[in-house]
């Protein structure tokens, strides 16, 4: 690893601000940053074909719509014939020239935009000190933000997206997974590109703030939610799952920490790698597909892999996309915590769980029944009937506010909360 510079990386979704912090960023730190956009760089490799470029050229007059999902698909083909960190590298071996040519000092950040795959994340930090900044806000702010790039056709908004979220593939968009393995996670609800005013909150009271506390690690202490919610992070590594590890923590009114939980088997059962070398609900999902043969909509036979070539859809990803998690036999991290405070005598009336991923419907049912009033999570793609069961009122009954968490995580708070060498010795 290369001692200096540091690197920061962004990723979010389309319309969540990414370009327009790294701006920000530039604007307002211009001695101390460098930017680098991996979309720049597509759009370089691009051009260097004489009939990639006309084409770009051409989708670049007609709007966002058409050329959005033509640079996705382009860098999926370059990510497939190089390597997935290909855009990566070439941002790399940028930073390597400068640094060489004695164009970078200790001082300066390189900003890197435009994060969509997790071998990007992987290959930056095997080759320098990288923060990765997430940077979120919800569909319907982001749909307004792009509403007019995308002539007003929200479908198209969300075929994007999703593609940006979903892809599976080695070399495809990965989205979900970049934000779930960043460092920092910032919610961006502010009008940074036309009103002056958000943009200097937005950036002194985080953005900077965090900048700041990455070149002095130990400036200031985490906040309660970062420490409560790394806890719950910790408890997630205790689970055996292995489809996903979920930590809860729950407090009380004032703040106390009063239960912990983690996604588990319920006691005296075997986790599914023992007991099933593989995740049971994966397990039982495939026995149920497999007995489809014909495409339940058009009647056509399915292809060997479960595909209908009429209808253009995979029985699994397209058709059946419920997560089955009625199948799914462990108690989830948000029930285990519910479950023990239940045990203990605890009310939790008024009280707030932390939990790393957006509580199921189930989770969030039992969340209402004892009365939680706040959820804080950290996985920022949450289900829309399950923020329905959460944030329906009565005059009984208030509904659960819903938080995302924002600033550091796990993986990087020691390294920027650590205290080593604090304490004065007698």
């Amino acid at each position: 690893m290369i001692d200096y510079p540091y690197v920061i990386g962004f990723t979010g979704s389309i319309g969540s601000g990414c370009t327009e912090t790294c701006n920000l960023i530039m604007e307002r730190m211009p001695q101390e940053c460098i930017k680098i956009s991996l979309s720049d760089i597509l759009i370089e490799k691009i051009c260097e074909t004489k009939k990639l470029k006309a084409k770009y050229n051409e989708l670049k007059k007609l709007g966002m719509q058409e050329l959005r999902n033509f640079l996705q698909e382009q860098g999926n083909k370059i990510r497939e014939k190089y390597e997935p960190s290909k855009l990566a590298d070439l941002a790399i071996d940028k930073i390597k020239k400068m640094k060489e040519e004695g164009k970078l000092s200790e001082k300066n950040f390189i900003i890197i935009d435009s994060i969509r795959n997790i071998a990007e994340i992987e290959v930056l930090r095997r080759n320098f000190k990288t923060y990765i900044f997430a940077i979120y806000e919800d569909e319907e702010i982001r749909w307004k933000r792009l509403m007019m790039k995308y002539n007003k056709d929200y479908g198209a908004f969300l075929r994007d997206d999703k593609r940006d979220h979903e892809e599976k593939k080695k070399n495809g968009q990965q989205v979900d997974a970049c934000v779930d393995c960043s460092d920092i996670l910032i919610r961006n609800n502010m009008d940074i590109k036309n009103s002056e005013y958000d943009k200097s909150v937005y950036f002194d009271e985080k953005v900077n703030y965090y900048l700041q506390l990455i070149k002095q690690p130990m400036r200031t202490y985490p906040r309660i939610e970062e420490t409560y919610m790394n806890m719950a992070y910790s408890m997630a590594a205790m689970s055996k799952c292995m489809q996903r590890k979920v930590g809860a923590l729950i407090t009380t009114e004032d703040m106390e920490i009063v239960s912990l939980g983690y996604n588990d088997v319920p006691v005296n059962s075997q986790e599914c790698k023992a007991k099933f070398k593989e995740c049971y609900r994966k397990k039982r999902k495939k026995e149920i597909l497999n007995q489809f043969n014909y495409c339940p909509i058009c009647k056509k036979k399915l292809t060997y892999n479960k595909y209908c070539s009429k209808c253009n859809k995979s029985i699994d990803k397209d058709i059946f996309v419920d997560k089955d998690l009625d199948l799914c036999r462990s108690l989830h991290a948000e029930e285990n915590a519910i479950v023990k405070a239940a045990k203990a005598g605890i009310s939790l009336k008024n009280g707030t769980i932390y939990t790393t991923t957006f509580p199921c419907n189930l989770c969030a049912n039992k969340i209402r029944n004892v009365g939680l009033k706040k959820v804080i999570f950290v996985e920022p793609y949450p289900s829309k009937d399950t923020i329905e069961i959460l944030t329906t009122s009565s005059k009984i009954e208030k509904a659960v506010e819903i938080e995302l968490f924002e600033g550091v995580k796990s993986r990087a708070f020691f390294d920027l909360y650590k205290r080593i060498g604090e304490m004065e010795i007698d």
